[in-house]
């Protein structure tokens, strides 16, 4: 009876080790710029949360509570308020385009476009990608790294940046990066 009690905590332990260990990327959630803040607002990092946080991506959200956003949102037909119009917040709000996305307690919706809208739901990377030698960790835990010279970068940004958004003005990839542009320093 005992050797069978051992066996089964044996396999129950092992079996919650191995769940937790080996996330399915999926299942992460979205965990809000603020926890990025600590690592990536430093000099090490290039300030990569300062870029962020002085960029309009910051304010996404913040444009659709506007009367002008509102007044687009009705006369697209739209009955709710831009800020609540799951068409708009689609693109002016992290997580808002994926299906079943999930939600960590620390995300605010008003954080706008983050850096996980990029990167990916971090959860189950935001411990592993500090280091060089663990990135591939992070990656097969969901981290992305969209880049310029392979066309993923361009691929993601026109998701939203279409001829869909309301407010289409052209655009031009290659000076939109610059003003995004957030490389570790060398």
């Amino acid at each position: 009876m005992k050797k069978s009690l051992l066996v089964i905590t044996l396999m129950m332990t092992f079996t919650a080790l191995t769940a937790f260990t080996f996330l399915n990327p999926a299942s992460n959630k979205y965990v809000g710029s603020s926890t990025c803040k600590a690592c990536h607002n430093t000099d090490k990092t290039g300030k990569q949360y300062v870029k962020w946080e002085s960029s309009d991506h910051a304010k996404a959200f913040k444009t659709l509570q506007s009367s002008a956003a509102d007044k687009i949102a009705s006369d697209k037909g739209f009955k709710t308020k831009a800020a609540e119009t799951p068409e708009c917040l689609s693109c002016h709000v992290t997580g808002m385009k994926e299906a079943g996305a999930q939600f960590d307690t620390k995300y605010a919706k008003e954080e706008g476009v983050t850096c996980e809208s990029c990167h990916g739901a971090a959860s189950g990377f935001k411990m592993k990608h500090q280091k060089k030698e663990k990135l591939p960790e992070a990656i097969a835990a969901g981290m992305k790294l969209p880049k310029v010279s392979d066309g993923t970068a361009k691929e993601l940004c026109v998701t939203c940046h279409n001829d869909k958004c309301p407010t289409k003005k052209p655009f031009k990839f290659e000076e939109m990066w610059k003003k995004i542009a957030h490389p570790l320093p060398s």
